[in-house]
């Protein structure tokens, strides 16, 4: 089984200690280097593990360290040591990779390693920015990578390089940095064919028609589920339109049944109208029917007395016991006194 170990670049190098490394080396300097804005949390958290998992997918035996020594780490070879990083500063989109720097004494690698180092580079060169759109730059790889402080701890038999993956402040980086899953897949290209890992071009055409086929599957099931909401749609809108149908009747309906009670109201206005002017009529007739009443009541109020009047007469006639002749006399006088109209 391969075996690939993956360096965190900066991670937890506030700890280093001088195990490990050359007795040049600044463990003050190297604890203030705790690299660009974000660069060792977004490696450990977002790049590392997805290398990690795609590597243990692919039957690699991955090992995952930080910035200091660990003996259980760097006491073995492996098949490939990469340490993971991003640099800052300008605009300008770029990306690096280099292996220690073969003219250090005492060197950092045995040749066949060196030689492995290199030969990675050059691979990755091919792969990581045509994948990512990355700019390789070799001019811009520095001393500081080239002696890169954990090449110390590399065993000399292993092949190592250190990454610079992009500039973090280029268009270019924002980009990448919010996808590291292209960042880890073109890195893991990288090292498969390097492994000798890689796929066999008729493996790749199985895959790819596999891929093509299931994308053909996807498409079809999607293409399917649009019919079946088309077909749902369609039914919806025949639907719609018998309740639209429906409802048209229902309003042309409402507005004859609306001009009807329109007639009906100007009609039952027009009987209100008569019966209002009947309603006059016959109060008027009233207040004339009143008048004479009342006038009938009075001339009835002076009949009355007019009859106590000749009832009184006549008891006292009686009284007298005036003759027959007499009484005609006095009811002539009478009707002369009260009945005959005055000249």
């Amino acid at each position: 089984m391969k075996k690939v170990c993956i360096q965190v670049g900066h991670w937890n190098i506030e700890n280093i200690t001088r195990k490990g490394l050359r007795r040049w080396r600044s463990t003050a300097k190297l604890r203030r280097s705790t690299g660009a804005s974000g660069e060792r949390d977004w490696h450990w958290n977002e790049w590392m593990p997805r290398l990690r998992d795609k590597l243990i997918a692919a039957g690699v035996q991955v090992f995952i360290t930080d910035a200091i020594w660990h003996d259980e780490i760097y006491n073995q070879d492996y098949d490939l040591w990469i340490s993971g990083h991003y640099d800052g500063g300008g605009t300008e989109n770029r990306c690096m990779i280099s292996a220690p720097d073969p003219t250090v004494k005492p060197a950092f690698l045995n040749p066949e390693a060196q030689k492995k180092a290199e030969e990675f580079c050059r691979i990755w060169r091919e792969i990581y920015p045509v994948k990512t759109g990355a700019i390789n730059r070799d001019n811009r790889i520095t001393l500081g990578m080239k002696q890169y402080y954990a090449f110390d701890y590399v065993p000399l038999n292993t092949p190592a390089v250190i990454i610079e993956h992009f500039n973090h402040t280029s268009q270019k980086g924002k980009e990448l940095k919010k996808n590291p899953e292209l960042v880890a897949q073109a890195d893991f290209e990288a090292i498969m064919r390097f492994l000798g890992e890689e796929k066999s071009e008729l493996e790749r055409c199985w895959e790819a028609h596999k891929q093509a086929m299931d994308w053909a599957n996807k498409e079809k099931a999607e293409k399917e589920k649009l019919q079946g909401e088309l077909e749902k749609l369609r039914i919806e809108k025949e639907t719609a339109g018998k309740q639209l149908s429906d409802l048209k009747i229902y309003s042309e309906n409402l507005e004859r049944k609306n001009k009807e009670l329109v007639q009906e109201n100007r009609e039952m206005k027009e009987q209100l109208t008569d019966w209002q002017s009947v309603i006059d009529e016959r109060e008027r007739e009233i207040s004339r029917l009143e008048s004479k009443n009342k006038k009938l009541s009075q001339k009835i109020v002076v009949a009355e007395k007019r009859a106590a009047s000749f009832k009184r007469y006549y008891e006292k006639a009686l009284e007298k016991q005036i003759t027959k002749a007499t009484i005609k006399e006095l009811i002539r006088e009478l009707i002369r006194r009260f009945f005959v109209k005055r000249k």
